[in-house]
């Protein structure tokens, strides 16, 4: 048992995702992770360090994970930069008419 105090929420897999063969498991936890967000009207900022500890992999898996769900036309990446071009902070979205492979 956790000391962590939590908020107890689900993620929601849609089933054309869960059967998606181009996806590995990872990219399918992140895709939920990603779609019960911004189904519920938010934005989603979590980062790639979050992602990793919470699924317990490296930050370079995640970010495979990420570009694999961009490239296949699943989710878009917005990046935020400052004055100097540098990363703020990135937001994810669901591409929501996605068609089935």
């Amino acid at each position: 048992m956790t000391d962590k105090k939590t908020t107890q929420t689900f993620n929601q897999i849609p089933t054309d995702i869960l059967d998606n063969k181009e996806l590995s498991l990872l990219d399918k936890l992140i895709y939920g992770e990603v779609f019960t967000v911004t189904k519920q009207g938010n934005e989603f900022f979590m980062s790639n360090a979050r992602l990793a500890e919470r699924y317990n992999v490296t930050i370079r898996t995640v970010k495979r994970s990420m570009k694999n769900l961009k490239d296949l036309g699943l989710v878009t990446i917005k990046m935020y930069r400052n004055e100097q071009k540098m990363v703020t902070k990135r937001s994810v979205s669901v591409v929501t008419s996605v068609t089935p492979p």
